[in-house]
């Protein structure tokens, strides 16, 4: 008898350990009475136990209850895992009837396993995996003891036959980033939702993640609450430049999304989540790209129409052409030309005044230069942020050197002019802590013996310095003059102008630029 007792004492044992392996050391309580767990198949550790991280709790006035959260790699098993990176969002339901809803939505990348077991009796009663294309479970439980489990494909696109027509102001995120939702509810009809962030995180691979959920206002409808989530969101500025903004409908009525990059008063993306398309992404690029690099005889049309491409040309005036995606303000972008004898002939250096989604920038090659360089090969490159993204070559065939004077490039700047009439950045404002102003300019076929002149005219039109001077011999080449910021501060502030003149007057143009004492 007492034989039979160890053994019985001993299996209990065994079988106390296996529950308190599968339940202390794996998975958690989300409450009392109801245990979930998630697995993550990650490629650099194999399996690994996801960590359980409680965001909040609330009741309905109706007598419903909600606890939501989300699983995250834990940083000691993953260098992306991070508890402000989630994997797995969850949105528990208590309903006021005796039904439990246990939801996951994956957030991820990797196949991610999820338990649940309610109520608590150390079994788990439902299981599932979470994909890419499988990215929503829920696993509920009635109110007579019957479990089962639902399943979503999703493919991250709104649901068909939804026209989002709202304009809400919505949340500011980073990096000129906006969104917003608008729930459809049956009591208030649209209303805008709440934006709550929770979180925000850098990872080793240098790659920003910001999560958090939109809630119904309280003030709205009885059943709003910052802590009962209608829409989770994770969104991943990836390092490569890519934006990945991931919406979660985790509500009943359905909801619409909306977002933009950059925002510019309208919403770029929109679409519309539903029970049964519950999952949308909205995917934004914000690394540089060239589209078209082009050598052209024609001069570019508005609008960023593409121009005609050419690859042989005689006796003319050449444009190096071309458009873009993703230009950032204050980053440079550099054309240069390269003779048949690969000796740099030409480099034009600007920088972006304001970031662009999508635009064109072209430098114009005078026939005197290329006259001066010769028949042959040429290749014209193309720079952003000193990187090169691009190059093209053309064939150019020389025969008349007898070009008209011509200004290539007139440039106002604080910096002095480098040598070898290489240009400088482009300015148009200065205050009273510049210590000189200069006038650049850029020519061809400037012939021996004829002269040139500066005229600068303050804000109130008068003439303020007046500089002439002369070349002896032939040029393609450049001058310049400059005014202090003190002789500049002898004036009213306000726009001035600047006049680059050649041949006694017989070819003028004109820059101007603003000066705030």
């Amino acid at each position: 008898m007492i034989k039979k007792l160890m053994i019985f004492i001993l299996l209990f044992s065994a079988i106390s350990g296996i529950f308190a392996s599968a339940f202390g050391e794996t998975g958690y309580k989300a409450d009392s009475s109801l245990w979930i767990r998630a697995v993550i198949h990650t490629l650099e550790k194999g399996n690994i136990e996801a960590v359980w991280q409680k965001g909040g709790e609330d009741a309905t006035s109706a007598g419903d209850r909600v606890i939501w959260g989300y699983f995250y790699a834990s940083p000691s098993d993953v260098n992306w895992g991070s508890l402000q990176n989630p994997d797995v969002f969850v949105k528990i339901w208590f309903d006021r009837s005796g039904r439990v809803d246990v939801n996951f939505f994956h957030v991820s990348v990797p196949d991610i396993e999820v338990w649940s077991d309610y109520p608590y009796n150390g079994t788990a009663d439902q299981h599932g995996t979470l994909t890419l294309t499988q990215r929503y479970i829920r696993q509920y439980y009635t109110g007579d003891g019957q479990s089962g489990i639902e399943i979503n494909a999703e493919d991250g696109n709104p649901a068909a036959g939804y026209f989002p027509a709202e304009k809400p102001s919505g949340s500011s995120i980073i990096n000129d980033l906006r969104i917003a939702a608008v729930i459809k509810t049956l009591e208030k009809g649209n209303i805008e939702a709440v934006w709550s962030q929770g979180g925000k995180d850098t990872t080793a691979g240098g790659h920003t993640v910001v999560w958090g959920h939109f809630y119904a206002s309280p003030s709205d409808v009885n059943w709003g609450s910052t802590e009962n989530p209608d829409l989770f969101v994770k969104i991943w500025f990836d390092a490569s430049g890519r934006v990945d903004v991931n919406f979660f409908h985790v509500s009943v009525p359905d909801i619409e999304v909306y977002s933009s990059l950059p925002y510019n008063g309208t919403y770029g993306k929109k679409g519309t989540a539903i029970l049964k398309d519950r999952y949308i992404r909205h995917e934004y690029n914000t690394a540089f790209a060239l589209q078209n690099l082009i050598v052209t005889a024609e001069t570019p049309a508005a609008e960023c129409k593409i121009p005609l491409s050419q690859t042989s040309f005689t006796g003319k005036d050449l444009i190096a052409w071309a458009d873009y995606q993703n230009m950032e303000s204050g980053k440079s972008y550099t054309f240069e030309w390269y003779s048949p004898e690969g000796k740099l002939a030409q480099k034009d250096t600007r920088t972006a005044v304001g970031t662009e989604i999508r635009g064109c920038s072209w430098i114009k090659i005078p026939m005197g230069r290329l006259e001066e360089y010769g028949s042959g090969t040429w290749t014209v490159k193309f720079y952003y942020d000193g990187r090169k993204y691009g190059e093209e070559q053309f064939a150019y065939i020389a025969g008349n050197s007898q070009s008209e004077f011509e200004i290539v490039n007139f440039v106002m700047t604080d910096t002095s002019p480098p040598a070898q009439c290489g240009s400088p950045v482009s300015q148009t404002n200065f205050d009273s802590t510049v210590s000189e102003v200069f006038a650049w300019v850029d020519y061809q076929n400037f012939e021996g013996g004829k002269d040139y002149e500066f005229r600068w005219y303050a804000p109130d039109g008068s003439l303020a310095m007046n500089i002439a001077d002369s070349r002896a011999d032939f040029s393609n080449g450049c001058s310049y003059n400059s005014l202090s910021g003190k002789e500049l501060g002898l004036h009213k502030s306000g726009q001035w102008t600047v006049e680059f003149c050649y041949d006694n007057r017989r070819v003028c143009e004109k820059a101007t630029f603003y000066f705030n004492r």
